[in-house]
């Protein structure tokens, strides 16, 4: 009969060999799943048909056909026409009146603030905005 210390060894022997074995094939999985070592690889061993693959392939893609836009369907709707040939109008009236409103409104703010610097709150005989310091 084989002694339990003996059974123990050859169980814990057995144990590393499968650890290792399984440590071996992980790294076989592991480098044939890197995909970017593969292509490197490839590519230096056959930069030839690399480069003529890559420029046969940009050569087919200029030859494709463009892409044309589609036109969008014209739809015609009367309100929307008259409603725009208003805001035509509009446009065209606020333009020329611009400077005619711009002289009155300039003159109204002039007039304002004339009125108000000329109006000086109580207790200060001084216009506001002017220093007495200043004027020496």
């Amino acid at each position: 009969m084989v002694e339990p210390y003996d059974r123990k060894a050859q169980l814990v022997a057995e144990l590393e060999q499968s650890r290792q074995r399984m440590g071996r094939e992980f790294q076989q999985i592991r480098g044939g799943l890197n995909v970017t070592s593969h292509l490197r690889t490839a590519f230096f061993r056959q930069k030839t048909v690399w480069i003529t693959g890559a420029l046969l392939g940009g050569w087919l893609l200029t030859r494709l056909p463009a892409r044309k836009k589609k036109a969008a369907p014209v739809k015609i709707v009367e309100a929307r026409e008259s409603r725009s040939a208003v805001w035509a109008i509009l446009g065209l009236l606020a333009t020329l009146l611009k400077p005619a409103v711009t002289s009155i409104l300039s003159e109204k703010l002039a007039e304002y603030l004339a009125r108000r610097q000329s109006v000086s709150p109580p207790g200060r005989s001084v216009p506001r905005g002017s220093d007495p310091k200043a004027w020496r």
